[in-house]
């Protein structure tokens, strides 16, 4: 143990009803968190010490995270807190912007920044998501609701913004995986191959869990829903539950259940290229395979290519490419 903080004990902060689920936000040599208390919610200590730095502001606590980012070039933690959303400054805690949108104590994802617009849950019953713009005007910002979705927002897990589309799970909504336009809300298409209860994006992927523990490969695209692979479900019986997001690092998937916590592996093997010179013939013979020679998987093969040059100074892309 490097330092710790006791913040009911230091702080005299309440403690929350089903316990504390919010992760604090490191960032900017920091570590953000908040409390219930009179006042002095909001607190930032030193990421390399645990020295207070600055604390102030009454919020009111909810089970959601305080995520960091930048909007109109300012650095900004925003809090979520059972009335909306409130912005401060990283290195003193000063307010920047305060956005009332009827949060609720019981919510649980984390807000959502993607450019200058933040999505967050905002009903009383886990369900609707709103979409708000975040103005800046001679260094004073304001905070503009563009859109609400009723049938889209959940009570644990965040939403995931690829491009200018928003995909979410809504278990309250049936658990249907949706896609929507990041600008107006519009719906480019939802579906119900399984019941969802969270989604993270892998590169152009979307990494999909079901309440069941199945694992689901779904393309990040408004197009349509695509599924790409699915893994079997992971049963651990009827009190089994499938609720948080998972997490994925290094080629590796982590999951967790109401009993135990499981590592996949998820990074594709490297690959392996053998050459040969058939006797009797005048044709080089190229055989690629996974480093344990079992062969490819048709999608992985299909983004092979060969090239050649008698030059190795060339960089590779203007190699001649072979049919």
């Amino acid at each position: 143990v490097l330092w710790k903080r006791d913040l009911v004990r230091e702080f005299r902060a309440g403690e929350v009803d089903w316990g504390n689920s919010q992760s604090p936000w490191v960032g900017d040599g920091r570590v953000f968190a908040s409390i219930i208390a009179p006042t002095n919610c909001l607190m930032a200590f030193d990421a390399s010490d645990g020295a207070l730095l600055w604390q102030g502001h009454t919020n009111a606590l909810t089970y959601a995270s305080p995520v960091g980012g930048s909007i109109q070039g300012v650095r900004q933690i925003i809090f979520p807190d059972r009335y909306g959303l409130v912005a401060v400054t990283p290195d003193s805690g000063r307010l920047l912007w305060r956005h009332r949108q009827g949060h609720a104590s019981q919510q649980g994802p984390s807000p959502v920044v993607h450019g200058n617009v933040i999505l967050s849950v905002k009903s009383n019953d886990g369900t609707g998501t709103q979409a708000v713009r975040i103005d800046s005007s001679n260094g004073v910002f304001s905070a503009h609701g563009l859109w609400t979705m009723r049938q889209l927002g959940d009570l644990y897990t965040t939403m995931v913004v690829h491009g200018d589309h928003v995909y979410a799970t809504s278990m309250m909504g049936g658990g249907r995986l949706r896609c929507l336009e990041l600008a107006a809300g519009k719906v480019r298409w939802e579906s119900s191959a399984a019941r969802f209860s969270s989604a993270i994006l892998v590169g152009q992927h979307l990494v999909a869990l079901a309440d069941n523990g199945c694992l689901l490969l779904i393309e990040a695209s408004p197009i349509g829903y695509r599924e790409v692979a699915r893994s079997p479900a992971r049963p651990k019986g009827d009190r089994a539950m499938y609720l948080n997001s998972p997490a994925f690092a290094n080629g590796r998937l982590y999951l967790r259940d109401s009993y135990e916590v499981v590592c996949l592996g998820a990074a594709p093997p490297p690959l392996r290229m053998d050459v040969s010179l058939p006797a009797g013939t005048d044709r080089a013979q190229f055989t690629v395979s996974c480093c344990d020679g079992s062969a490819l998987a048709a999608n992985r093969a299909a983004q092979i290519g060969l090239r050649w040059s008698s030059d190795l100074r060339q960089p590779p892309a203007q190699w001649t490419r072979m049919t």
